[in-house]
């Protein structure tokens, strides 16, 4: 991948706002920089102005890709490329049910991790620069299967605040996350299993417009990934071995960032 080509004028060329352990900041701003994309890129958690650019926008999600006024959201890496005028090959995406077994099965790895975590760990920061903890990082992990099934089957557009809520205070140890991690992925074959037709041309409305509901759910399996991938190098930084491996041939398919972190 090419280095990212990036200017420190405010007024020249993209900008793009992210927050320090953001999945989406990253991909994007990977794709940006492997296509040659002039851009800036704003903290909006660490830079104090940099909220107050992206609230101006009349936007509070991130990733956002703006020239001037006119934005996108980047959570889609085929709107951003439209945006930035680059001509993509459509997506090969997994097919639904594969995505479901994929999901289910990066999910119960992600269980294992949860389980491997220190206690003394799991209140502080996988990374500086962001207020979440290592037990939010494992809890957020599962909590996307529920802001994904809100989505799809209760309406609830903005899935990104949704699963962005931390563990509840009665489910903040190890062995609670794993639970939870338990009812949502009953919750994900329960709804699997009440889909009695091909969901590839299905949407869902989410605060990004209507979307490809098979879109949607590949955004959310490789999402859940790549965090279960920090919370592998979360353990290895604490000298465990992460346990299974997170077999590559699981993700190999997925349209992960090549990074962990942001």
């Amino acid at each position: 991948m090419n280095s990212p080509h990036v200017t420190a004028e405010a007024d020249i060329g993209y900008r793009i706002f992210v927050q320090p352990g953001c999945s989406s900041c990253l991909r994007t701003k990977e794709f940006l920089a492997k296509h040659g994309i002039i851009h800036r890129v704003v903290d909006v958690a660490n830079d104090p102005d940099g909220m107050t650019e992206l609230l101006a926008l009349g936007v509070q999600h991130i990733p956002v890709v703006a020239m001037g006024k006119d934005f996108v959201f980047g959570q889609n890496i085929d709107d951003v490329a439209k945006f930035v005028g680059v001509d993509l090959v459509p997506a090969k995406r997994l097919p639904p049910r594969a995505l479901v077994d994929t999901w289910l099965a990066i999910l119960t790895v992600g269980q294992s991790y949860v389980r491997q975590l220190p206690p003394s760990l799991l209140g502080e920061r996988p990374i500086s620069g962001r207020a979440q903890s290592i037990l939010d990082l494992g809890y957020h992990v599962f909590r996307i299967v529920e802001a994904f099934l809100d989505a799809t089957e209760r309406g609830v557009e903005q899935w990104i605040d949704n699963c962005m809520q931390p563990a509840p205070a009665g489910s903040r140890n190890a062995e609670a996350v794993v639970a939870y991690g338990d009812r949502v992925k009953e919750m994900l074959r329960d709804w699997w299993g009440r889909q009695n037709h091909d969901i590839s041309g299905d949407k869902v409305k989410t605060f990004q417009g209507m979307q490809s509901l098979h879109w949607f759910l590949e955004r959310q399996t490789w999402h859940s990934a790549q965090h279960v991938r920090q919370l592998a190098d979360v353990l290895t930084r604490q000298s465990v071995q992460p346990s299974p491996a997170l077999d590559p041939a699981l993700l190999k398919d997925l349209p992960l960032p090549e990074r962990l972190w942001e």
